[in-house]
C-alpha cells in the first residue's frame, strides 16, 4: 500500500543530487492519520493505518511506526463488523474485518477507526455491484510473459475498473547444492541426496491498483486488456504459475483519486508525493473536523478469477557467479563465509580457481531465497 509523502518537487529534485537530502515536513502533516482499505461485500475487509511519511524515514533512516486503534464497519441497518485482532498484523498497522463476508448490496456502509483519542468515519457508502471478468489469460512476446484480462462492468459499469492481484508460483534456486560442511570439523562433504530445499513456492500480493479507464470503449466490453508482465527468465516460469486478478467496479471520483496516486509513485511504489489538496479523500476526524487525515474508502463487492500456467514460455538466463567463492582454508570457511551465511554447493570453476564453491544461501535453498515448502490448498498440477 502506498504511503503519503508531500511536495512533488521535493522528490524530483531527489534523484539529481549526490548530497544526501533531508524533506522536513510540517509537524501537523507528519503526524496525520492515513487510512487505506475498501469494504469489500462477501470478502474479508483489510484496513491500514498508518502515518504520512517523512521521506528519508521511508527510505529507511529511521524505523516506521503504526498508529494502533479500534478499527470496525458499521451498517446503515444497526449491525457492526469488528477486527478481528487475532487474524491482524498490528505490526504493520492491517486489521482484519471477517465479517464483512456477511454484508450484504442492500444496505450501506461505513469505515469508522478510533485512533490516538480521535474519531475517524468514512461517508455512508452503498456498495457497487462485481463486474463480470469473462477470462484471464496469458501471452508472451521475445523478453515477457503478459497475464490479460476480459470484462465488463455489469449492471453497475461505470466505465472505470481497478484490479489487485495475488500471485503464487512453484520455482527452484540457482544452484542444486551437492556438498555441506561439518561445523565441528569445517570438512567439506558430499551430500548423499543432495540438498533438501531445491523447489519451494512463493506467493506475493499486489494490493496497489491497476486502474483500467473504458469509457470510450463500445459497449463496455474490455478485451484481453494486459494488466501485469514479468520477464521470461523469472523464477515464476520455472515450473508452475497462478495468479487470482480481484476486479472491482469504481466511481469516477475513486478512480481519479487512484490514478492521482499512481501517476505520482516514485521510489518503487513505495512513497507518492501528491498535491495534498487532491488526496483527502472521503474520510473526516469526527472529534476535530480540522485535523487532516487522508485516505479514500470504497465499498463493493468483487470478482474474482484464477489461472494456472505452466513454464512454456520460460527463458532461460545465464546465472551469473560472481557471488561465489572458493574458501582457501578451514579458518577461512569458519570465520568468514560460514558465519556470512556462505555454504558449499558443488565442484566448480570461479575465476581462475577450480574447487568446491561457496555461496549465499539463497542461491541454493528455496526458504531462504523467500519460499516455503508448504503446498498451496488450491494448487492444480
Amino acid at each position: 500500500m502506498k504511503k503519503i509523502a508531500f511536495y512533488t518537487a521535493c522528490l524530483l529534485l531527489v534523484s539529481a543530487c549526490i548530497y544526501p537530502y533531508s524533506l522536513e515536513l510540517d509537524k501537523e502533516v507528519s503526524q496525520s492519520l492515513v487510512i487505506e482499505g475498501d469494504i469489500l461485500v462477501g470478502d474479508q475487509t483489510v484496513v491500514k493505518l498508518s502515518y504520512v511519511q517523512n521521506l528519508n524515514q521511508s527510505q529507511g533512516y529511521s524505523r516506521i511506526t503504526y498508529p494502533s486503534g479500534t478499527v470496525w464497519v458499521e451498517c446503515d441497518n444497526g449491525d457492526s463488523f469488528p477486527a478481528d485482532l487475532s487474524l491482524s498484523d498490528l505490526t504493520r498497522g492491517q486489521y482484519v474485518i471477517p465479517g464483512t463476508l456477511e454484508a450484504s448490496l442492500e444496505n450501506r456502509y461505513r469505515l469508522v477507526v478510533e485512533a490516538e483519542g480521535n474519531k475517524y468515519a468514512s461517508d455512508w457508502l452503498t456498495p457497487n455491484e462485481a463486474p463480470v471478468v469473462n477470462g484471464l489469460s496469458f501471452s508472451a512476446d521475445d523478453y515477457n510473459v503478459k497475464v490479460v484480462i476480459s470484462m465488463e462492468g455489469g449492471p453497475q459499469a461505470s466505465g472505470y475498473a481497478g484490479i489487485t492481484f495475488e500471485e503464487t508460483w512453484e520455482f527452484h534456486v540457482d544452484y542444486a547444492a551437492m556438498y555441506g560442511v561439518n561445523p565441528k570439523t569445517w570438512q567439506v562433504e558430499a551430500l548423499q541426496n543432495g540438498y533438501p530445499n531445491f523447489w519451494c513456492w512463493r506467493r506475493q500480493n499486489n494490493l496497489n491498483f491497476v486502474l483500467i479507464d473504458y469509457t470510450q470503449v463500445a459497449g463496455g466490453v474490455v478485451k484481453e486488456y494486459p494488466f501485469y508482465a514479468f520477464s521470461r527468465s523469472d523464477n515464476r516460469n520455472h515450473r508452475r504459475y497462478s495468479i487470482i486478478a480481484r476486479v472491482r467496479n469504481l466511481s469516477e471520483e475513486e478512480f481519479r483519486y487512484r490514478k492521482n496516486l499512481n501517476d505520482n509513485s516514485d521510489i518503487g511504489g513505495d512513497l507518492f508525493s501528491p498535491n495534498p489538496g487532491e488526496l483527502k479523500g472521503n474520510i473526516l476526524c469526527e472529534t476535530n473536523p480540522d485535523l487532516p487525515v487522508y485516505g479514500y474508502i470504497a465499498a463493493c463487492k468483487v470478482a474474482s478469477k484464477r489461472e494456472f500456467l505452466d513454464g512454456i514460455y520460460w527463458k532461460r538466463s545465464v546465472i551469473p557467479d560472481w557471488g561465489l567463492v572458493i574458501p582457501s582454508d578451514a579458518d577461512e570457511m569458519e570465520y568468514y563465509y560460514y558465519e556470512k551465511n556462505y555454504r558449499p554447493i558443488d565442484m566448480m570453476a570461479v575465476g581462475d580457481q577450480t574447487g568446491v564453491a561457496w555461496g549465499p544461501m539463497r542461491c541454493m535453498d528455496c526458504i531462504a531465497a523467500g519460499g516455503t515448502k508448504e503446498r498451496p490448498d488450491f494448487w492444480e498440477e
